[in-house]
């Protein structure tokens, strides 16, 4: 442990500057992740970071809808339900996307925090505490 700065060097030269993609693809090739959790890590990476990161509604939204009561304001009793895509409709993005990020975000952190654990187990179980436990979601 008084070395864990000069233990961490080579990885970190080495893996600190790849794409989160990149890092998904070798997590996968050293099967310290599935093709199932590479593909959730992938579908989240896109909502989240890149959507977050970069500010993109649509990368966030994508897919998902909503049922709403459409009318016109002439005739009150014009009204139908439509299914409506969020990433499509301006002024639903920021409900959107605040709902989308308090359903998701604590998932996340946990799902990157257990790859980071997973990640470490694989690489220097005997540096590291192999039972140290994994984080667990909300109930």
């Amino acid at each position: 442990m008084k070395n864990l700065a000069e233990d961490f060097k080579p990885a970190n030269k080495k893996y600190g500057k790849m794409a989160l993609g990149e890092t998904l693809q070798e997590c996968l090739k050293e099967r310290i992740i599935d093709n199932p959790t590479y593909d959730f890590f992938l579908d989240i990476k896109n909502r989240f970071r890149d959507g977050f990161g970069h500010a993109n509604a649509s990368k966030i939204l994508k897919g998902q809808t909503g049922r709403f009561i459409l009318g016109k304001f002439n005739d009150l009793l014009a009204r139908e339900v439509q299914t409506l895509t969020f990433q499509n409709i301006p002024p639903l993005h920021g409900v959107a996307v605040q709902q989308f990020a308090s359903e998701n975000g604590w998932g996340y952190f946990v799902s990157v925090e257990n790859l980071v654990k997973r990640t470490l187990r694989h690489y220097i179980n005997d540096l590291f505490d192999v039972n140290i436990k994994m984080v667990s979601p909300l109930p």
